[in-house]
């Protein structure tokens, strides 16, 4: 999964409590693309009610493994919100002018997903085995600083280090395989923190 984030998006929940969505992509693996229209009705069927707004458009290969790529709708809500419908959403909270970002897992719904999933083929789905990537972009009028920890940064592995996002760059972020399975085990997990703006540079 990978979701768009907007630091001006994330600003926005943690002050008003808003939810909003956010555009995000799935890539669900297949048995082959030569099958890619029925392998697409099938899986779309699994994912009614599961994942908001799931919208296929199409398969590739990857080496030797083949997908069904669709877009998504991520749910984006503040920390203290305790309902998420969809199956994967992100988590804002504010403390002490430091904004905090969680990744969540509705575990209803994926133990929904699974059934359905083993239904069909018989196997289900392994989420310890799945990239979780977050595309942080910086819409605000001025650089920001972020904070990662024992994640991947721009396909680099980072134990804990702040990284400047200038205004319009972006941050690549893939939670490590610890922070994924922490993630099907607990139904959350640590995504990063944007740092309190030094005084005068606040957007």
């Amino acid at each position: 999964m990978v979701a768009d984030l907007y630091s001006s998006d994330l600003r926005a929940v943690a002050l008003s409590g808003e939810i909003l969505d956010t555009s995000g992509t799935m890539a669900l693996q297949i048995t082959s693309t030569s099958d890619c229209d029925e392998q697409t009705d099938s899986i779309a069927r699994i994912m009614d009610g599961i994942v908001d707004s799931f919208s296929p458009r199409g398969c590739e290969q990857r080496g030797l493994e083949s997908f069904l790529i669709a877009d998504i709708d991520v749910k984006v809500l503040h920390a203290e919100e305790s309902s998420l419908s969809s199956l994967f959403g992100i988590a804002v909270e504010e403390y002490r002018g430091d904004l905090y970002m969680q990744v969540l897992l509705n575990q209803e719904k994926f133990r929904t997903l699974n059934r359905r999933a083993a239904d069909r083929y018989y196997q289900e789905i392994e989420l310890d085995e799945s990239t979780m990537k977050l595309n942080l972009n910086n819409d605000g009028s001025r650089p920001i600083r972020v904070f990662v920890d024992e994640a991947f940064v721009q396909g680099a592995p980072v134990l804990s280090r702040s990284f400047q996002v200038d205004r319009r760059g972006k941050l690549v972020i893939s939670l490590s395989n610890v922070s994924v399975a922490h993630l099907g085990d607990n139904g959350w997990a640590y995504g990063f923190r944007i740092l309190k703006p030094e005084s005068g540079n606040s957007d």
